[in-house]
C-alpha cells in the first residue's frame, strides 16, 4: 500500500492510502501521452538485463511517452492475480504499450535498446 503525503502547514500527514496497482491505473487513466508499462519481478534475469535499457529510453523519450514500472514482488497475491488477469501477463519482463486507456500492443522478454526504441515508435506511429 502506498501512502500519498500532503503538506499542511509544513507538516506531512497521510491523507489517503491506495494500492500500487490503483496508483498505476490512475496514472494510465490520466495520461495524455502514450504509456509504456514495464512489468517485472525481482530475481528475473531478463528483467535485470532490460532495466538499464528501460531507464535509458525513459530519459531519451520521456518527453513523448510516459514510462511506468510495476514490480510484481511488491504486490499482494490478490493484486498479482488481478494484474495478470487484466493485462494478460504470462511472462516477465512484459512491456505494455498503452494509449487512450487501451493496450495497443505488448512485448515480453529481452530485446536490445535499438529494437525496443523502434518498436515503441512503430506501435505509437511517431
Amino acid at each position: 500500500v502506498a501512502n500519498i503525503e500532503s503538506s499542511n502547514s509544513g507538516r506531512k500527514e497521510y491523507v489517503k492510502s491506495i494500492s500500487l496497482v490503483e496508483s498505476i491505473e490512475q496514472k494510465i487513466a490520466e495520461a495524455t501521452l502514450p504509456v509504456i508499462l514495464y512489468v517485472y519481478a525481482p530475481g528475473c534475469g531478463y528483467c535485470y538485463k532490460m532495466a538499464p535499457i528501460f531507464e535509458e529510453l525513459t530519459h531519451e523519450l520521456g518527453q513523448d511517452y510516459i514510462f511506468l514500472k510495476l514490480v510484481l514482488g511488491e504486490l499482494s497475491i490478490e493484486e498479482r492475480r488481478a494484474v495478470a488477469g487484466k493485462y494478460a501477463i504470462r511472462h516477465v519482463p512484459t512491456f505494455l504499450f498503452i494509449h487512450n486507456n487501451g493496450v495497443k500492443n505488448r512485448m515480453a522478454g529481452y530485446v536490445d535498446k535499438d529494437t525496443f526504441k523502434a518498436k515503441i515508435k512503430e506501435i505509437f506511429a511517431i
